[in-house]
């Protein structure tokens, strides 16, 4: 673990809120129904993925419907033209995070999301975090210092960043 990922977790476990310190009606739900659900893992299982964030996932894709996932960058060849659910985009690869995004943003649709793993592991990895979340398609960003999510809602009329805690 490096220095800035130490550094980083103390100041996510001074700032991040449970439901009591949650006020957006989408966050609370999820904080409640998503977050704080101690059972339920359905959906793919990713090797790269730390199991407490497989399960994260499962739930999402359980609580929300998400059916379509797609990793990047892709595996094998381009994905099809589709419409997805969830962009997966691991550790590994921060210094593609802005270009895949970039590139893939067309292919996810409106309820959708993209799911970044290791956002606190580096300077690099927080700096390209921050970047994504100032999109202007994203309209929440939710930091659960192990993985950030990035949410595409147009009826979430406001942009807003939280810290959220989560536990297994």
């Amino acid at each position: 673990m490096t220095l800035h990922a130490i550094a980083a977790y103390v100041g996510y476990r001074w700032k991040a809120k449970d439901l009591h310190g949650v006020h957006s009606p989408f966050a609370y739900d999820l904080n409640e129904h998503v977050l704080r659900k101690s059972k339920g893992c359905e959906g793919e299982m990713y090797k790269w993925l730390p199991l407490k964030y497989n399960m994260l996932l499962g739930r999402l894709q359980a609580y929300y419907n998400y059916s379509r996932v797609l990793r990047l960058p892709p595996q094998d060849e381009d994905p099809e033209a589709l419409k997805y659910d969830i962009l997966l985009m691991d550790a590994t690869i921060p210094g593609e995070w802005i270009s895949l995004f970039n590139r893939y943003r067309g292919l996810i649709k409106n309820n959708s999301m993209v799911l970044l793993e290791g956002i606190h592991t580096t300077k690099r990895h927080t700096a390209k975090w921050l970047r994504l979340q100032k999109h202007p398609a994203v309209r929440m960003s939710i930091d659960l210092y192990g993985v950030g999510l990035l949410f595409f809602k147009e009826e979430i009329k406001e942009k807003q960043h939280l810290v959220l805690k989560y536990q297994i």
